[in-house]
């Protein structure tokens, strides 16, 4: 989303911003990301981003030939 469709990637940082202390009943900060950091500050990176190499890129999941 934050890649192809800023107007989405914006929607949901504004989401994230207003959810913060919103819910009553919730001890704390609430957060959209699992890190538990303002989602336009989350390392959305993967493993492929950060340099892990894929050694079976098109192996199959166990299904092969049914």
């Amino acid at each position: 989303m934050r890649d192809n469709d800023p107007d989405a990637w914006g929607d949901a940082v504004l989401v994230d911003r207003a959810i913060r202390t919103g819910f009553r009943g919730i001890r704390g900060e609430v957060f959209l990301h699992r890190s538990a950091v303002p989602l336009d500050q989350a390392d959305l990176s993967n493993a492929s981003d950060r340099g892990q190499l894929d050694l079976w890129p098109n192996e199959c999941e166990g299904m092969c030939g049914v």
